[in-house]
């Protein structure tokens, strides 16, 4: 038995529905993981808001010159935790993979901000002291990367996270020891620890806007891929198909395009990659069209659940893609710190009591 422990990430579905709907996202996520999980693993679905509250706990009470918003989500929370400090929320790196590989390889990552921008940006921020939060890190090197693009020396940052990775990935460290290996502080809200566990954003699962299309789509390839192989000729065929590509990945990137925002500065290469030929690239792309993905579920479960899972996915699609809903949340998330931090001040008051005692 595998026994290996699956992490389920709620933190953007939470982040982009309205509060009066969480109760119902969490139910179809947990109902989700459920019907499409294997059983030789433990699965664990996280929630963003116990998180946060741990994390606030955590930075209670310390001061920062400057934070970093790599989240794109929670700016508001942040504002009402450092009400004095500079927010920077304009800057964020995102993933981008190879899609015309059944691999799905990174190709590196995007990046919000032209060269010109982060220097313009950089001349009125004080990185003496620096936050820099993001949701999720299990390498910890779009952290680093961000260190190394604003000229943050790692000693004096703070890194922060909802969940963070402090084991090994292969023969490097996750994201928690490599950060504090360059001499930063980290503080999560959740802990996750590489081999031993694994860990998915939910909403790659139901981010597609041709959603049955490309769900159908997708188990089809990864019923291939069990059958026939990652490397056979008829895998690599669909990944180059101009139709596959338009649906399971609308978002794409071609690598000409890829080569424009390089020249802009507005995407780093991941370990020296070059860019030739003619593939196709995407953010975040849609989960279920990853072999990595097949053996974390259960096919066989999933096939027979196929209408219901279908179901789900279209209903957690509607609950995320209405902007009211993600401005609502955001006030509420802001009102989960204020919460959070007035706990704190709370325990605070005891502490400091007994110490007198």
């Amino acid at each position: 038995m595998d026994n290996k422990r699956i992490v389920w990430m709620m933190d953007e579905t939470i982040a982009n529905a309205h509060p009066n709907n969480w109760q119902k996202v969490r139910r179809l996520e947990n109902d989700l993981v459920g019907m499409i999980g294997n059983q030789a693993s433990q699965h664990e679905v996280i929630d963003p808001i116990p998180c946060l509250h741990e994390v606030i706990k955590q930075l209670h009470g310390h001061r920062f010159s400057c934070v970093f918003d790599m989240t794109g989500w929670l700016t508001p929370a942040l504002q009402e935790l450092f009400p004095f400090t500079p927010i920077e929320s304009n800057f964020s790196l995102s993933r981008v993979r190879v899609v015309s590989s059944p691999k799905l390889e990174t190709t590196g990552y995007t990046v919000s901000m032209s060269s010109r921008e982060i220097e313009e940006t950089r001349r009125r921020l004080d990185l003496t002291n620096t936050l820099i939060f993001d949701d999720a890190s299990f390498s910890g090197w779009t952290s680093r990367k961000a260190m190394e693009v604003w000229g943050i020396d790692p000693e004096k940052a703070t890194h922060a996270f909802l969940i963070a990775n402090t084991g090994q990935l292969g023969q490097e460290m996750g994201a928690v020891p490599m950060l504090e290996s360059l001499g930063s502080k980290v503080v999560f809200g959740h802990k996750l620890h590489t081999p031993e566990d694994d860990g998915w954003h939910l909403k790659d699962l139901h981010q597609n806007p041709n959603l049955e299309q490309s769900f159908e789509l997708a188990l089809s390839i990864q019923e291939m891929i069990r059958r026939e192989g990652i490397e056979s000729s008829l895998v690599q065929e669909l990944f180059t198909n101009e139709a596959v590509m338009r649906t399971l990945f609308p978002d794409n990137l071609t690598s000409e395009q890829i080569k424009r925002r390089i020249q802009e500065g507005k995407f780093i290469l991941r370990n020296g990659n070059v860019i030739d030929g003619e593939e196709i690239h995407a953010k975040n792309p849609f989960l279920w069209a990853s072999p990595y993905f097949q053996e974390h579920i259960d096919i066989n479960k999933i096939l027979l659940n196929k209408d219901s899972i279908v179901s789900v996915l279209i209903e957690l699609r509607t609950l995320t893609i209405d902007p009211e809903g993600r401005r609502e949340a955001s006030l509420e998330l802001q009102h989960e710190v204020r919460k959070a931090r007035n706990m704190c001040g709370i325990e605070g008051q005891f502490t400091r009591g007994k110490e007198r005692i």
